[in-house]
């Protein structure tokens, strides 16, 4: 009897003990935390950040990543305001660069590490690859890829992230080193949200054609797991 009594009591405060820590949030650690983001560069025009700010439906933007560079040389014309306003405005933002895959890596590196300061706060370095070369082997510009990737972990002190499209990182990424860097992946097929590569995926860009007010026509939509884990 005595021992039924103390393993009543043993369990009584075993489930206190578990209803404080759900209380003190700890378990909350466990879990993932989404948040909605949007990608964009000078082809969606005049952006109002005030506007996107205050947009809560269908979903209130929290990141934004906008591209800064292309190529050897070029810069996106609406790369310094869009940066400047959207931090203004309190959204965790981020810079990316189309990696042209017919043009060296060195310019590439220098063409964004001279355009790109990235603070405390601000989302990692994002290298955009999406097309194979004409001029290179496939060999020669994942060596290319690898080469820039590792120069802005060295100037920016984290890894970068890569975003890629689902079928170019299956058919010419997996498997060649690549895994070790966060992965922002597009991927706009239904079917495709229970991929492995997907959930695996640090962002999901899930559609091109998504609908913001204060934007002019469609943006990019994004859901990022765990936001935290990829800002610096």
């Amino acid at each position: 009897m005595k021992v039924k009594i103390f393993l009543m009591l043993f369990l009584l405060v075993l489930c206190a003990a578990q209803v404080d820590l759900k209380d003190a949030g700890i378990k909350k650690t466990n879990k993932t935390q989404i948040s909605f983001g949007i990608d964009v560069s000078e082809n969606n025009g005049d952006i109002n950040w005030k506007t996107v700010k205050d947009e809560k439906k269908p979903k209130a933007v929290k990141f934004v990543i906008i591209r800064s560079t292309m190529g050897a040389d070029r810069k996106d014309k609406k790369f310094q305001v869009n940066y400047k306003e959207a931090k203004k405005n309190g959204f965790v933002v981020g810079a990316y660069h189309y990696f042209d895959p017919n043009e060296s890596a060195a310019a590439q590196i220098k063409n964004f590490s001279a355009t790109v300061t990235l603070v405390n706060g601000d989302i990692i370095p994002v290298l955009d690859i999406e097309r194979i070369s004409k001029n290179k082997s496939m060999d020669s510009l994942l060596g290319e890829l690898k080469l820039m990737l590792l120069a802005l972990d060295k100037k920016y002190g984290r890894k970068p992230m890569i975003y890629t499209s689902h079928n170019f990182y299956e058919r010419y990424m997996k498997n060649h080193g690549f895994e070790w860097y966060p992965l922002w992946v597009a991927a706009y097929d239904p079917d495709k949200k229970q991929d492995d590569l997907v959930k695996s995926s640090r962002i999901h860009q899930f559609s091109s054609k998504f609908t913001i007010k204060g934007i002019h026509g469609k943006v990019d939509a994004n859901i990022a797991r765990n936001l935290h884990k990829i800002i610096l």
